[in-house]
């Protein structure tokens, strides 16, 4: 189907068709028709439907055409020929002018339905893109040929909705940049604005037709961009308020938010002070559930803390905000303990509204900052208090910025350096203080502590101000003060300290060598091992030579210890005092010192001066270069025990002559120590075998041993015992027992047991509870105030011709093992009750038949208490220990059982021990063993 052609063209082309058809029928009928006064019907029907320039060009086409017709037929009248030119003429004005009226009254009718169509379009659609899109569609072709809508974004760039030609650039650059709108025949551009907001521009355009922009066109566009702008207006307002109502959802949102979860705490008060809202942070402050606050006045939830209602109530009446008020006191949170709180109370009022109608408050707990602030505050006058005291002590501190100019000197700095703070700080660098070759360097190690490299104290060298050289010790750490690093110096004046230190190393020295002779000194009791020790310190550390002798006369003195810094030297200095004794030069100093009791220093810088008694006598003095000889007594409880003399090279001061002094009473008292020591402990032992049998005696067909090792150092008497003796008629006693204590008081007691015993056994030799009935009425009749006890066991022996009948008693003494020839261990007898302490103890006797191989093991708690806390030789481990040495004799079985006690003991015993083995020989009768009597057994 062939394209239809546009409403215009067609109007066009049925008048051209028309003033062909006239001219057709002109030329047919010739002059006797005239026609030609109807050519001016083709312009009126153009003007039907074409524009005023179509029906122009068909008005004067059929003004020609009538014009050459009114021409060519010579038999027309030339006045009637005018006449139908003139006629044709007229019509085709009138055809114009219908054609303009019809154009003005489509054109009108065109920019109302435009109008009411973009009202409408602008009223329904919700997208303003799309409604300024429609506009435009709906504007061409009914106003224009083509419309542009320009829209300016957020950030000033236009934004195009619809088609866009390139002509409307220049035009919307000028309205977006605020000129004037521009306006012509054929292209109209109008600004889109409202209240003051450019929205962008709209463009009309003809694109080479006809028509041109008149002053309707203008209004029409006009009016156009103004509902346009009015639109985009009222989106612009209606998305603001959208905008704003969310904002308003997500304020009151964040503000529940804030309100909930904020770290502080918040609350709400109306005019009676009662709370209104409370976060859950208040509530954990106030110490209850935040639900039971509602309606519960301040005061009623936190009476302890005073000034809270007073200060809502100034906030009621003044309507004026408090801020950061500093509260304190206690909550139910924390009963009793003392809180702070920074608080800030508002006023709350409603809207458009001036009156107070309620007070909201904020706390922030701020106990444990207070409390750090506190901390901070004791620390930092601390550390004033210690620069201070640096200060006063001589200590120097300084604060360098990064170039070494001056930040801060303490006085103790100014005095050592001899400049106040503002010339310090007038300097360029304090390192100009420092000797020039030294200078470099030290800026090197501050540069480095700055950059935090690691670095110990060193030693520099200050000009004083009158130019005299300083020696100091410094050290150096950084410090960070806001952006800025500086360098904190801490310096000290050696050469100040230097006498102070070298008498404190003199006394450090002197005392260390005064705690290492007490050391040595304390170590034995023994007279020529203390007054070795003592010669080899001296010499070690400070003497050339040293020379001990004791006695307390010319006559008694002897030589004790010689000792030389070299072993040649040494041997010598032993045969000049062996070969040329003191004691035959009446007139020596050293018999002075040892007659007066005080120390003397005699000097002999050319040598000894003294007679020589022959070549070799000379040799050996010669051998040693001696200038000076320190003669010091050894004196002790008022004894001058002997002399000590130092021979030194080198000068001797009084420094030396008090050391030595010290040293020497030191040894002296050690040495007296060691005499009285070896005095008491011969008393002990000699008094000790007194207590104890000299020898067991000869038991027929039975083996005897005993083994006793006394507890400490041997100088107190033990109190353990053990005896055996006849009784009558061929029977005898065994007895061993245990004294409460040690020395002299247990002796006594000891003595008094075994004597006892012995004088009741010889009247009850076959009753041995009668005998420890006896012994416990003796001991509480001659212990006196001071009660002393005692343990003991009596076993009454009975030899037959079968074996051995005794009868065991026991007093508070551990029972003893009975071990059967086939190794079986058992128990023999019953306990008792410790003797000396009831009047009348617990005491039953048990009688036991002892066969051939049977052995009972007397033995006191020191065995089984060798080891108390893990109890690793117990009763029932020492009986083990017993049936393992089933088959062995006596002397044996008492040896082992006190090597087992020795190898638990670690070389010696907790308590004192006493071990007593009887063994019915296998073959009787059997002689007593010889070798290995009771006291050579003990030790």
């Amino acid at each position: 189907m062939a394209m239809r052609l546009p409403r215009s063209r067609r109007w066009a082309a049925t008048a051209i068709a028309v003033l062909a058809a006239l001219l057709v029928v002109d030329l047919a009928t010739g002059p006797d028709v005239f026609v030609i006064a109807l050519y001016g019907i083709a312009p009126l029907v153009a003007s039907f439907g074409t524009g005023l320039r179509t029906t122009a060009i068909v008005a004067v086409a059929a003004l020609a055409i009538a014009q050459i017709s009114s021409t060519a037929f010579d038999e027309m009248d030339t006045t009637n020929g005018a006449v139908f030119v003139f006629t044709v003429a007229v019509l085709g004005v009138l055809a114009c002018g219908t054609a303009v009226a019809r154009i003005r009254r489509e054109a009108s009718a065109a920019r109302a339905g435009l109008l009411a169509e973009a009202g409408e379009l602008l009223t329904t659609a919700a997208d303003p893109g799309a409604k300024l899109a429609a506009v435009a569609a709906a504007a061409v072709p009914a106003v224009a040929d083509r419309c542009t809508i320009d829209l300016v974004a957020p950030g000033g760039a236009p934004r195009r909705v619809g088609e866009v030609p390139p002509a409307v650039e220049q035009a919307l650059a000028r309205v977006s940049g605020g000129s004037a709108p521009e306006a012509s025949r054929s292209e109209l551009v109008m600004p889109l604005a409202a209240r003051d907001v450019r929205f962008g521009a709209l463009e009309l355009g003809l694109d080479g037709s006809s028509r041109r922009f008149g002053a309707e066109d203008r209004a029409l566009a006009e009016e156009l961009a103004r509902r346009c702008s009015a639109a985009l207006d009222t989106a612009r307002l209606v998305e603001e308020a959208r905008n704003a109502e969310s904002e308003l959802h997500a304020a009151y949102g964040m503000l529940d938010a804030i309100f909930e979860r904020a770290p502080v705490g918040l609350a709400v008060h109306d005019r009676s002070l009662r709370y209104v809202r409370i976060n859950d942070h208040m509530a954990e402050i106030n110490g209850l559930p935040a639900q039971e606050h509602i309606g519960r006045a301040v005061a009623e939830v936190v009476p302890e803390v005073e000034t809270v209602e007073a200060d809502m109530r100034r906030v009621l009446e003044s309507g004026e905000p408090l801020t950061e008020l500093e509260v304190a006191g206690t909550t139910a949170a924390a009963p009793g303990v003392g809180r702070e709180w920074i608080v800030s109370y508002w006023p709350v009022r409603r809207r458009d509204d001036r009156r107070v109608v309620g007070v909201g408050a904020v706390v922030f707990e701020v106990t444990e900052r207070r409390a750090a602030e506190r901390a901070v505050r004791e620390q930092t006058a601390r550390y004033e208090s210690l620069l201070l005291a640096l200060s006063q002590v001589g200590e120097a501190m300084v604060v360098l910025d990064g170039d070494g100019a001056l930040e801060y000197a303490n006085p103790a700095f100014e005095a050592i350096c001899g400049y106040s703070t503002t010339e310090l700080q007038a300097l360029p660098s304090v390192f100009d203080l420092i000797v020039e070759e030294q200078r470099e360097g030290a800026r090197r190690r501050a540069q480095l502590r700055l950059e935090g490299g690691r670095g110990a104290g060193n030693q520099i060298t200050i000009r004083h101000r009158d130019g005299h050289r300083i020696p100091m010790e410094v050290a150096g750490v950084p410090l960070d003060v806001g952006a800025h690093r500086q360098l904190v110096v801490v310096a000290r004046d050696i050469a100040a300290r230097a006498l102070a230190e070298a008498e404190r190393e003199r006394l450090l020295h002197r005392a260390a060598f005064l705690a290492e002779a007490s050391a040595a000194f304390d170590a034995v009791l023994d007279e020529d091992a203390t007054l070795n020790a003592l010669a080899r310190l001296s010499v070690r550390d400070l003497a050339d030579t040293c020379v001990i002798l004791l006695g307390g006369s010319a006559g008694a003195i002897r030589r004790v210890a010689t000792v030389a810094h070299d072993p040649e030297d040494e041997a010598r200095l032993r045969e000049l005092v062996e070969r040329y004794p003191f004691a035959n030069r009446r007139a020596h100093p050293l018999l002075d010192v040892l007659a007066a009791g005080r120390a003397r220093l005699v000097e002999h810088p050319d040598g000894a001066d003294i007679p020589f008694e022959d070549e070799r006598h000379r040799e050996l003095v010669a051998a040693f270069d001696t200038k000076y000889t320190l003669l010091v007594p050894l004196s002790a409880r008022g004894r001058t025990l002997g002399v000590m003399a130092l021979g030194f090279n080198a000068k001797v001061g009084a420094g030396h002559l008090s050391l030595f002094e010290d040293v020497a009473r030191r040894g002296a008292l050690a040495i007296d120590n060691a005499r009285l020591y070896e005095e008491r402990a011969q008393v002990a032992r000699t008094l000790q075998r007194s207590l104890l049998p000299p020898v067991l005696p000869h038991v027929p067909g039975v083996e005897l041993a005993a083994r006793y090792l006394a507890a400490g150092e041997g100088n107190e008497v033990g109190g353990d015992f053990y005896d055996c003796f006849p009784t009558s008629n061929g029977n005898w006693a065994l007895v061993i027992g245990d004294v409460c204590g040690k020395g002299a008081e247990a002796a006594a007691v000891t003595a008094l047991a075994r004597y006892t015993v012995r004088a009741s056994a010889t009247l009850h030799s076959d009753r041995p509870q009668v005998v420890l009935e006896d012994l416990n009425a003796a001991i509480r009749r001659e212990a006196g105030p001071d009660s002393r006890f005692c343990t003991v066991l009596y076993i009454a022996l009975s030899p037959r011709a079968d074996g051995v009948k005794a009868c065991v008693a026991a007093g508070g003494h551990p029972l003893p093992l009975l071990m059967r020839a086939d190794g079986r261990i058992e128990t023999a007898g019953r306990p008792g009750t410790l003797l000396g302490i009831l009047p009348d103890p617990e005491i039953h006797s048990t009688e036991i038949f002892l066969a051939p191989g049977d052995t009972l093991v007397l033995y006191t708690d020191g065995v089984t208490e060798v080891s108390p806390l893990d109890d690793r030789f117990g009763p029932e481990i020492l009986a083990r220990f017993v049936a393992g040495c089933a088959g062995s004799a006596a002397p044996v079985i008492a040896r082992r059982i006190e090597e087992q006690v020795l190898e638990i003991g670690g070389g010696s015993a907790r308590d004192d021990v006493a071990v007593v083995v009887m063994r019915v020989c296998p073959g009787l009768p059997t002689p007593f063993v010889a070798d290995e009597p009771g006291v050579a057994a003990s030790r």
